[in-house]
């Protein structure tokens, strides 16, 4: 297959080849027909966000994992939507997204309720709840989930196993599913790709490395690494994060995962989920990123001040009060970025005999259509 006029071809990775328009134009696949044409203005569009525009006037995509349980699908929906609208070029983006005990069609019915139609930009991983168990690893979260949330979620620590779920990811930019980008993603793309670090994170002054960890640990680690623990250094907030893959394989970061996940079994050495364990495994090994890319704590804390909300980059409700519960914080930022059913209905499992969807939109009464756009 040859590139169609004012394109070339270009290799993106192993294996992995694509067709660039030259700088400035999109590629439009439509009805199997490839050209390119000048790029028409910023992308929005108020109902329905499409992917029939593939952009390669970059030679990269902007490569973001997500990870979600179906309790989590609403979040997931809205934090894709708020990237592709507030994308200068959303057609430069590729969502790898991991679900848990639900299928690829599920997720993708699901997010059409949002009007997202995502096509070629969306790699699912499916992943069965029994695989953990065949890794020979123990989950140990000892916190109270009602206060912190569910945090031994198989979605929570898919992360550590995304170079195996996705194999020909280099490097990316894994974000939480209770997000909200307000900017445009590749301005922190851009910041992760400068970094040669395996992982890169907003850092921040509290809490400190030693706040997290009960005593033996600082001396588990320094008799396996052979360096002093730094309980004073500064930590990262692991909701919003760039990862090399590549690196994280070859300097075999999950056999650290591994080691301190069974340590923590063998005897309560933290309360919390998957950061305790990043933030041992990647101790001296990550570096930062912009700090307005993790407005963090929209989840626990009332008193966060409007022009932080408003200036920040991408918004993070850490802790239990997620946006779309009842008892949610903040919920104004991210309503605006909501489209479940056009507004007018909820997204709810299809009955058997729904025409072979899984998910379908419930109307308000007097609507109609797949996302309840059209009036009875």
């Amino acid at each position: 297959m040859e590139c169609p006029e004012h394109s070339r071809c270009q290799k993106l990775g192993a294996a992995n080849y694509s067709c660039l328009c030259a700088r400035d134009l999109l590629m439009i696949t439509q009805d199997l027909k490839d050209m390119c044409k000048p790029i028409d203005g910023r992308w929005t569009d108020g109902q329905t966000v499409t992917s029939r525009l593939v952009r390669m006037s970059h030679d990269d995509f902007v490569h973001i994992i997500m990870s979600a349980d179906v309790e989590h699908w609403r979040g997931l929906a809205v934090a894709i939507r708020s990237i592709l609208i507030n994308s200068v070029a959303p057609d430069g983006i590729r969502f790898h997204v991991v679900v848990v005990g639900e299928t690829a069609d599920s997720l993708r019915h699901f997010l059409s309720c949002s009007g997202i139609q995502l096509k070629d930009q969306l790699d699912i991983h499916q992943l069965d709840k029994l695989w953990f168990a065949q890794q020979n690893v123990d989950i140990n979260v000892y916190a109270n989930s009602k206060i912190v949330g569910n945090l031994a979620s198989k979605a929570n620590f898919a992360r550590f196993y995304f170079h195996k779920f996705f194999p020909r990811v280099k490097k990316a930019l894994y974000v939480d599913v209770d997000v909200v980008v307000q900017r445009d993603i590749r301005q922190l793309w851009e910041a992760a790709v400068k970094s040669n670090a395996v992982f890169a994170a907003v850092k921040r002054k509290s809490p400190l490395y030693g706040t997290f960890f009960h005593k033996p640990v600082k001396d588990i680690f320094q008799e396996r690494y052979r360096y002093v623990f730094h309980s004073l250094d500064p930590t990262f907030n692991a909701g919003v994060y760039a990862v090399d893959l590549f690196l994280w394989e070859e300097k075999n970061i999950l056999n650290e995962v591994h080691f301190w996940m069974k340590q923590n079994s063998e005897q309560q050495l933290w309360a919390y989920g998957t950061q305790p364990i990043l933030l041992l495994a990647l101790h001296k090994q990550w570096t930062g990123l912009p700090s307005e890319w993790n407005i963090q704590g929209l989840g626990y804390n009332t008193d966060l001040a409007s022009d932080q909300l408003d200036n920040g980059a991408l918004l993070h409700w850490s802790g239990r009060r997620k946006p779309w519960l009842e008892d949610g914080l903040y919920k104004d930022y991210w309503l605006k970025y909501t489209n479940e059913c056009s507004g007018h209905g909820r997204c709810a499992r299809s009955k058997t005999d729904g025409g072979g969807r899984l998910w379908s939109c419930h109307c308000q009464s007097g609507l109609s259509g797949e996302i309840c756009d059209r009036r009875l």
